[in-house]
């Protein structure tokens, strides 16, 4: 429990319809792991090629209000964060760290 849900929920919540929110969704965390750890598999920009076509997949509407997503990943998926940051150089990100003994303690 990092905050990560509680945090996309608050700017979800200024506008909630222009917004959407995926929250530890498999599609794009499959997508960024799709090389596997250090890229064995292929290269960074395949995986980066399979993200924007994931992400682009995921944010087809047919609401005109909707204008932002915001998606939240899992920890595990910052060791192929490379894959986001290539797929969406221009995109700003947060990334939010919580003190992992208060964490344990949480749960």
């Amino acid at each position: 429990r990092s905050g990560a849900t509680f945090a996309a929920n608050a700017m979800i919540a200024l506008n909630p319809r222009k917004h959407r929110l995926y929250s530890e969704s498999r599609p794009p965390e499959s997508a960024m792991k799709a090389c596997g750890e250090g890229y064995p598999e292929c290269s960074v920009k395949a995986a980066a090629n399979l993200m924007k076509d994931v992400v682009y997949m995921m944010s087809r509407s047919n609401d005109p209000r909707e204008e932002n997503m915001f998606f939240v990943f899992h920890p595990e998926s910052t060791r192929t964060m490379e894959t986001f940051r290539t797929a969406f150089p221009t995109t700003p990100w947060v990334f939010l760290y919580r003190n992992p003994i208060d964490a344990m303690l949480s749960q």
